[in-house]
């Protein structure tokens, strides 16, 4: 009994602390859904940031929250749109839409953004075409890549340059697409793209290629000493992938 009434009190405190504190009001929802889960979530997103582990304490947090609501950051952002229809809440919600694999929102989203001041946006332009890939819709995206290369041709040119090429694989032109996805490879900073091209080759049935192309990338992630929670993300996919080689 007095852990259960402890319990209570701590859950009373976090909730006075949501209201006193002017957090989002939809906390308290999470507390009273999932009282353990929702105080821990909740202490670890809002009341622990400062420490050196603020960034990844508060991804777990968050994705306690989505492990009890996965549809809640997305109402969030619906309902900021209809408090405020604001460029940047329209961005907000399209990539939680692209997040939560709906590409048509989040095309319908984007286009609504490329109005006025904001109708030439590189960045807006970038999500739309973004979306488009989600939604493979060949044309649309190379369309919106080659008017940001035109008009914006430092914008995240690496970013662009892999998008095309990833674009590409879903025409009939597999040369071309090889040749985008090795030409970005060369260039790319990170280690998406040797993924993307070793991916492409194994699809291709060229086997040893695809290999040599993985374990240049496993090799680089070594030489770099790379950490970034990003990056290893892309190193366990190509580690995953050299597997399934025969």
């Amino acid at each position: 009994m007095p852990i259960l009434l402890l319990g209570w009190v701590v859950q009373i405190f976090l909730i006075i602390h949501v209201v006193r504190t002017g957090r989002p009001n939809w906390w308290i929802w999470v507390l009273f859904a999932a009282p353990f889960i929702g105080g821990l979530a909740y202490f670890v997103v809002e009341i622990l940031p400062g420490s050196r582990t603020e960034r990844q304490v508060g991804k777990i947090g968050k994705n306690i929250v989505k492990s009890i609501n996965p549809d809640l950051d997305l109402r969030r952002r619906a309902q900021e749109l209809e408090i405020c229809g604001s460029v940047d809440n329209k961005r907000k919600l399209a990539e939680e839409c692209l997040e939560r694999g709906m590409p048509q929102d989040a095309v319908a989203l984007y286009a609504s953004t490329l109005n006025g001041p904001y109708k030439n946006d590189p960045h807006l332009i970038f999500g739309l075409a973004r979306s488009h890939f989600a939604n493979t819709d060949v044309a649309a995206t190379q369309r919106l890549l080659s008017q940001l290369q035109l008009e914006h041709p430092q914008f995240q040119r690496e970013e662009v340059q892999l998008l095309q090429a990833r674009n590409a694989t879903y025409g009939d032109d597999v040369a071309a697409a090889l040749q985008q996805l090795e030409a970005v490879t060369a260039i790319y900073s990170g280690l998406e793209a040797a993924f993307r091209y070793g991916e492409y080759l194994l699809r291709q049935g060229h086997n040893a290629k695809a290999s040599e192309v993985l374990n240049g990338l496993i090799n680089k992630a070594k030489l770099f000493k790379i950490q970034h929670e990003e990056e290893l993300y892309w190193l366990k996919q190509a580690k995953r992938l050299l597997a399934s080689i025969k």
